[in-house]
């Protein structure tokens, strides 16, 4: 696994497919932020943009695959290169994994071939990310200085530009429009904000000047953000544009209900209604309606809560791994006559 040395959110998708292919195939996987002469039979990039770089390195006996877990193609000045590397070196890369429905068509649109791409969405430790109890939500609100008459809404993600204080907002993440929806509801309800991530300037110079209260810490790694969920009263996801969030299945893992734009992950795996609130881009109002349901109709927001323990438990880390060896890895390690164990049909469950 081939992972970004910056970015530990993509770091931890390599360590959890690392260790489930290594549940299976023991020691045949390993993390690492750069290949050599030494490398792997198969390389897998977790992000795009190591792509480019990594078709030089590559041996003749020698395989790779990249994951695409950003949400849309021209918004990073290499897209349009590590495109057209995928075209040229198809032997090279023979697959092609997206994490939406939504990326994999406009790769397939730009020329790769349909049978060289799979989807398989992104994960949640469901032992890091699970329910907490009302005494436990209840103290975890008060360290955060959550007053108890308000509403506690969540917003986990880095959506300024850059690694600085984030003052010039990363459009793609809405946070724009996430203030927008915050402003209007805060008209309606008594609302407190949780935000974690870096660059977050922009956003908290926004609620500060509508005297909206908040709290904002920077998380170095994923161990410690379940807290923060069980916190919360309702997390909302107001992208314009992603390649998860992985805030879905967190939210579905910790019980948080869920307003979310049809972005990413959402039309593929949310059911407005019946596991989330799924709201259209760019629509504050509608946005902030939702969120308003969510917080006053208890008895139809845990009907949704109830639906979504169910259907988080396909994303389990263990069991997206075991996607990625029998769809991915076990057939290209074919190809390099390399000879694998079949994946027990027991992991699909």
């Amino acid at each position: 696994m081939v992972a970004d040395n910056v970015n530990w959110a993509l770091t931890s998708v390599a360590q959890y497919l690392a260790a489930g292919t290594n549940a299976h195939w023991p020691g045949f996987a390993r993390v690492t932020t750069s290949l050599d002469g030494r490398g792997p039979t198969l390389a897998h990039c977790v992000s795009q943009y190591a792509v480019a770089d990594l078709v030089s390195r590559l041996r003749d006996d020698q395989l790779a695959t990249t994951s695409f877990m950003h949400g849309r193609l021209d918004d990073h000045p290499d897209d349009k290169r590590i495109v057209n590397t995928l075209l040229q070196h198809p032997n090279l890369f023979p697959m092609v994994i997206t994490t939406t429905e939504a990326m994999r068509k406009d790769l397939i649109a730009r020329g790769v071939e349909a049978a060289r791409t799979v989807r398989i969405p992104l994960g949640v430790d469901l032992r890091l990310f699970a329910p907490t109890s009302a005494s436990e939500k209840s103290a975890i609100r008060s360290e955060l200085g959550i007053p108890a008459d308000h509403f506690a809404i969540g917003s986990f993600q880095k959506d300024g530009d850059g690694w600085g204080d984030g003052e010039n907002p990363k459009w793609i993440k809405g946070p724009d429009v996430f203030c927008d929806t915050m402003e209007i509801l805060a008209r309606r309800l008594p609302i407190f904000v949780v935000l974690t991530g870096p660059a977050r300037g922009y956003v908290k110079k926004r609620l500060a000047a509508a005297k909206i209260p908040y709290f904002h810490t920077y998380l170095s790694d994923l161990t410690g953000m379940a807290k923060f969920y069980h916190a919360l009263d309702l997390y909302l996801v107001a992208s314009r544009v992603e390649g998860g969030p992985l805030a879905i299945v967190e939210s579905w893992a910790t019980r948080t209900p869920l307003v979310t734009t049809a972005v990413g992950m959402a039309p593929d795996i949310c059911v407005d209604g019946v596991n989330a609130l799924v709201r259209p881009i760019e629509n504050a109002g509608a946005l902030a309606e939702a969120c308003e349901v969510a917080l006053i109709d208890r008895a139809a927001t845990a009907a949704r809560m109830d639906r979504a323990q169910l259907d988080v438990l396909a994303h389990d880390w263990p069991k997206l791994a075991d996607l990625h060896c029998r769809l991915v890895y076990a057939p290209l390690l074919t190809r390099l006559g390399v000879e694998t164990s079949e994946i027990p049909a027991s992991s699909e469950s």
